[in-house]
């Protein structure tokens, strides 16, 4: 296969390519190149072809746009379209295509090539959200992490990025219908792997770190939303000190670097908010309002967006605090150990969903957006009840006063026997030939006894054969010296 220049007796094949390539969509784009070479917006020596045995068989054209900064308008270059005839579809002609194109880029001045496509596909060549490069869409009908960048050198202006005027010529401007339907489940992170996923076109962009907001996130993502997730310049510290954490906290997310602290970064965000459905936040509300995300602020701007904020405690939103904290003031644990789930944050982050969710049910019914803050601490109040009722301490009904919901020894580890109902507790003892003795402490004593004479996997194989809520808990093996 021969890459070239395209030259002037090649202008006839490439718009049968063209034409071949896009299907009905054909004569639109190829009018679009048409009008292009005509067009301020054409580079000489940015149209390439790819040929076998003299005939093209594939097509890519990079034109100039612009980036609409604050303070300056810096050029660029947009790759649309690629073309390649189908009867050359998976032969690696296109890849071929953009990495000469890419190599031609970069011997020009311009910082950044765009393009609207499928995540998926262009990755492998270093593109990314083009918001990660602080660049907003030219439309918002383009779907935000449909549009992406590559930056050619170290200089990265940030702004606005503006398409030649071809493109808005023929409403070409956003994924073709068609074309979007087949991407979309790529284009969402979380791949929308059911059919009645039900926050399926849900746009959430979750600015919240450490682990509420993000553990919130990706439950959200995992019921079909689209997640849009902020990260400050360096990323996140959870995927320096914890790398696998990290990927489960970003499961299903677009990760983008932005400077929120900083004039382009605002602009990013505005530009991913501007078709955002929910904003999910875990900052202090004087913090947000310095960032400029106070809840005046942004339902001006965005009066379609909810608000969900991840605080400390409702009561007192600016007091700092943490998981443990909140879990010793809600006196669901006490020192010297530490706790082993931070049961705080996990319950704070299904309330965050919960409230998530009751902001989308009442603007679908008011057509009115709501901000909503969650506590932490109200979360390990909640998660204390048993406590404070004394449910779950010594001597409660599931403090271990019933010999029947308990842990016992046997040879090699525990047997957990969690059979609470009667009819439960009359079939485990059935099952051990064990006779109901009239007091607790009796039971438990043999209980004890009988579980004791087997091992593990014998007392899980019991478990299942009578169907009863019984787990083990294997002794962990010894280690070497």
């Amino acid at each position: 296969m021969e890459l070239r220049i395209e030259q002037a007796a090649d202008v006839e094949a490439v718009e049968a390519v063209i034409r071949a390539a896009f299907g009905d969509e054909g004569d639109t784009v190829a009018a679009i190149v048409a009008d292009l070479r005509r067009s301020p917006s054409w580079r000489p020596g940015l149209s390439f072809v790819a040929l076998e045995e003299g005939q093209v068989i594939g097509h890519v054209l990079l034109t100039g746009g612009h980036v609409d900064g604050p303070e300056s308008s810096d050029d660029i270059l947009v790759l649309s379209p690629l073309s390649v005839a189908p009867r050359w579809h998976g032969r690696g002609v296109g890849s071929a295509l953009i990495a000469h194109a890419l190599d031609a880029a970069r011997q020009r001045t311009e910082p950044y090539v765009v393009l609207e496509g499928d995540p998926a596909y262009y990755r492998r060549f270093g593109f990314v959200p083009a918001a990660r490069m602080r660049l907003g869409r030219p439309s918002r009908r383009i779907p935000a992490d449909a549009f992406q960048a590559i930056a050619l050198h170290e200089r990265r202006p940030a702004g606005r990025v503006v398409y030649p005027q071809a493109f808005w010529d023929h409403g070409a401007v956003g994924l073709d219908p068609h074309t979007l339907a087949a991407v979309r489940p790529r284009l969402d992170p979380s791949a929308l792997a059911t059919a009645d996923a039900p926050l399926r076109g849900t746009r959430i962009v979750s600015v919240a770190g450490n682990l509420p907001g993000p553990w919130a996130a990706t439950r959200l993502a995992s019921l079909g939303a689209e997640v849009t997730t902020i990260e400050p310049p360096g990323g996140d510290a959870v995927a320096r000190f914890n790398p696998a954490w990290y990927e489960d906290l970003r499961r299903g997310h677009i990760v983008v670097q932005l400077d929120l602290r900083s004039s382009e970064g605002e602009e990013a965000l505005d530009a991913l908010l501007d078709d955002a459905d929910v904003l999910l936040t875990s900052t202090r509300p004087s913090s947000l309002r310095r960032l400029g995300l106070g809840w005046d602020a942004i339902h001006a701007r965005h009066p379609r967006l909810i608000h969900v904020g991840v605080v400390g405690d409702t009561a007192s939103p600016e007091r700092p605090g943490h998981d443990l904290t909140y879990q010793a003031d809600a006196g669901i644990w006490r020192p010297p150990g530490m706790p082993r789930v931070p049961v705080a944050d996990l319950a704070g982050a299904e309330q965050a969903v919960a409230a998530v969710l009751a902001g989308l049910l009442l603007r679908e019914r008011t057509g009115q957006a709501t901000t909503r803050f969650v506590g932490l601490a109200d979360a390990a109040r909640d998660a204390g009840g048993p406590a404070r009722h004394r449910i779950t301490t010594a001597g409660g009904v599931l403090g271990g006063i019933l010999a029947t919901y308990s842990p016992y020894r046997c040879r090699d580890g525990w047997v957990i026997i969690a059979t609470l109902e009667p009819h439960f507790r009359e079939r485990a003892l059935a099952a051990l030939d064990l006779a109901e003795p009239g007091d607790e402490e009796t039971l438990r004593v043999l209980l004890a006894e009988r579980l004791g004479e087997q091992d593990c996997a014998w007392w899980e194989q019991w478990a299942i054969t009578h169907d009863l809520p019984v787990t083990v808990m294997p002794d962990a093996p010894a280690t070497g010296g």
